[in-house]
Formats: C-alpha cells, structure tokens, sequence
C-alpha cells in the first residue's frame, strides 16, 4: 500500500508554526492592554559566550510599534510555512494569526492592526489546550517513525 512520507523539513515547519500561534497569541494579548503602568522590558540572552539579562523601564506605548511589527513578521511567516509545506490550520488558529475576537454578542470582530481599547475576550486555557493538543499529536507522529 502507498505510504505518505513526511519529511524533516515539514516536522520542523510544524514545530515552528506551533511555536509561531503560541507567540502571536502573547503578543495579541499584550496589545489588547490599553496602557501598561510602569511597564519594564528584559532582554535575555547571549553575547560572545557572556550571558545577558538586563531589565529597565520602558513606557508601553513605545512598545506597541515593535510589537505590532514582529506580530506581522511572524503571521506571515506561519502562513508562509503553512501554504509550502501544506499543513493545515484549524480555524480557531487562522483567528488567533488574524486577530479575530468573539464579541458577547456572537458577532466576529477582525482587527488585524489590533485596537489597544478593546479587551481580549478569548479564554487562554482553551487555547493552550489546542496548542498541546497539536504538540501531543506532532510528538506522536514522530514516535511512529
């Protein structure tokens, strides 16, 4: 019997795009918020072999232009991986890229420049249940072979 076969490069896709909705949920999240009060940035990490982990304040509102631009980097990305290696998105996952919010009412919201007035109104415990369940499944996946 033919058997489909898939390659490291569509795993890897896979992981990435996983790790892609998690961050694009976070930074959806961050811009939601209005104002953040004493709002600070840490930056962790490594330069030539020394290890880096400085915090300082920073107002919010000079965050949200980079946050937006990384947002849009990363969606484009996933969708990009998502289309060459064809995987896949569930919907929910194509709302969390395009920002879609349920409002109370049932009525679908898109807003892909992400209005800072608005309040999120997705519970995250379903979505990190979501995006286990696709890392159980992944892990499954590459246990078979």
């Amino acid at each position: 019997m033919a058997k489909i076969f898939k390659t490291n490069q569509q795993e890897e896709a896979l992981k990435s795009i996983v790790e892609n909705l998690k961050t694009v949920e976070i930074v959806n999240k961050l811009l939601d918020f209005n104002d953040i009060e004493n709002s600070k940035v840490r930056i962790m990490g490594n330069v030539q072999k020394q290890k880096v982990n400085e915090q300082f304040d920073l107002p919010y509102n000079l965050l949200i232009p980079t946050l937006k631009d990384y947002r849009k980097t990363i969606v484009k990305d996933t969708f990009d991986k998502s289309k060459k290696f064809h995987i896949e998105l569930e919907d929910r996952e194509v709302d969390i890229l395009n920002n879609v919010k349920e409002k109370k009412d049932g009525d679908v919201n898109t807003n892909e420049n992400v209005d800072a007035n608005e309040s999120l109104n997705e519970d995250t415990t379903e979505d990190e249940k979501e995006i286990n369940e696709l890392e159980r499944m992944m892990e499954e996946e590459n246990s078979s072979f």
